[in-house]
């Protein structure tokens, strides 16, 4: 019984471990599609919103309640200046909230990743964040959707306040959730958002978005059994 119960905590650890290391495929995770000539350079043709097909940000969507979508005041793309992200990589995402411009959002920028969501595992979601201004009330959000037949729908969201975060400076955030069977995201396509949610106008950057290998309940499940005989 010893060895049996080691060879399951065995797996049982390996399992972990590999949720851990690998991870659902983020299309254009750390931006740094479109490739700028220099720094200060930047894009909101977010898939080709704009139909130029000149500096698309792939992979991505964005919704607009009105254009103009190549507004230099609204949410996009820069090759980085003075905030440098944490991987090294030279592109960051930058989301503006305003309640005065052209092209207010209604969203942030969001992806499907064509992933379908399984009863019992287990899905997260890391961004980096960049404060960028130093006012108060200030707050940023990463958001699970499930996207089915071309409706986006909202699963979880973590609305995070960044006011105590250091202007100038990278912090990582997280939102997750274990599917549960009988939900109407269950065998949808699983999806990702972010967004500025300060009361303020402000600009703050994201980047590094992350969605580890869902962990699986079956191995822990098996765990428990065997621990359970064992007593």
């Amino acid at each position: 019984m010893k060895n049996l119960l080691c060879v399951v905590m065995v797996l049982l650890i390996a399992g972990v471990a590999q949720a851990d290391n690998v991870s659902i495929s983020v299309a254009n995770h750390s931006f740094e599609t479109p490739v700028f000539a220099g720094v200060g350079d930047a894009s909101h043709n977010w898939s080709d919103q704009d139909g130029t097909g000149v500096n698309i940000i792939p992979g991505w969507s964005y919704d607009y309640t009105a254009a103009p979508w190549d507004s230099p005041n609204d949410t996009g793309v820069w090759r980085n200046a003075n905030a440098a992200s944490p991987d090294g990589t030279v592109n960051t995402s930058f989301c503006r909230h305003s309640a005065g411009s052209a092209a207010v959002q209604v969203t942030g920028p969001w992806q499907d990743l064509g992933y379908t969501i399984v009863a019992g595992e287990t899905y997260s979601l890391a961004m980096d964040v960049y404060r960028h201004d130093a006012t108060a009330n200030h707050a940023v959000s990463l958001t699970f959707n499930y996207h089915d037949a071309g409706t986006r729908t909202e699963i979880i969201e973590n609305l995070i306040d960044i006011t105590g975060q250091t202007t100038g400076a990278w912090e990582t955030y997280y939102v997750s959730f274990t599917a549960e069977a009988g939900e109407d995201y269950i065998d949808q396509s699983l999806g990702i958002e972010f967004n500025n949610e300060s009361v303020s106008d402000s600009w703050h950057g994201f980047d590094n978005a992350v969605v580890p290998e869902p962990a699986t309940m079956i191995l822990l499940g098996l765990g428990g059994l065997v621990l359970r005989r064992r007593k």
